[in-house]
């Protein structure tokens, strides 16, 4: 039993890890602020995308752990994802809304990047706590949502 929990536990710590992948890095050359948005739409926005990453990351866990049970496995996999994933979805969802409404992320910002690898201008809409200055160098991601940027020393 202590090898499947390993492994269990092993591919649990990794799910956190497989999101974001790093495309290129680039140079902001120019950044604009589009607005601001109060705390109730903050807190709608985080808590929806809190919401996901638990229930994804819950319903892996689940299953995962649902793998323990040996030949029960085809039961209490699914059974595990499904209860995994409600709690995961409850427990991202009301952290995401604590978050939105007490944290600052109310600032959407427009950004022109100058892609170092395919020499193009690329135009990037994100949310920011801080704004990235002009002239800075920055990673350029891709996730399920989207490009997103962030300065090259964080």
């Amino acid at each position: 039993m202590k090898p499947v929990f390993l492994i269990c536990l092993t591919l649990i710590l990794m799910t956190g890890c497989s999101s974001e992948k790093i495309l290129s890095q680039g140079e902001v050359v120019k950044s604009i602020t589009i607005n601001k948005r109060g705390n109730a739409e903050n807190a709608g926005i985080v808590s929806e995308k809190d919401a996901g990453t638990g229930a994804e990351a819950g319903a892996i866990t689940g299953g995962l752990l649902g793998l323990a049970y040996g030949p029960l496995c085809v039961i209490t996999c699914p059974i595990g994802a499904i209860a995994g994933g409600v709690t995961g979805a409850v427990t991202g969802g009301t952290y995401g809304a604590v978050d939105g409404a007490t944290n600052n992320h109310a600032v959407l910002y427009s950004y022109l990047v100058h892609d170092n690898q395919t020499q193009e201008l690329i135009l990037i809409h994100q949310y920011d706590k801080q704004k990235i200055q002009d002239h800075q160098m920055v990673n350029i991601y891709k996730n399920k949502k989207g490009l997103f940027i962030k300065p090259v020393n964080t």
